[in-house]
């Protein structure tokens, strides 16, 4: 799943062809975005640290 703040971009990444089925877009906020424990191998953000309003609350959610 990817998780992307703006909705337009979400929209692009949706129309992006040839991607796996099981690759999913949704549009939220990493700080309060509700994850399901244990359901990601891995996660990480590319440049996404430097726009968190509040960086630990963002990390202790992706956690």
């Amino acid at each position: 799943m990817g998780l992307e703040l703006l909705p337009a971009a979400v929209e692009a990444a949706r129309r992006t062809e040839g991607l796996p089925a099981n690759v999913s877009f949704e549009c939220g906020d990493a700080q309060t975005f509700p994850l399901n424990p244990g359901a990601f191998d891995a996660i990480f953000s590319r440049f996404g640290m430097m726009f968190f309003a509040r960086p630990a609350d963002a990390l202790s959610n992706l956690r």
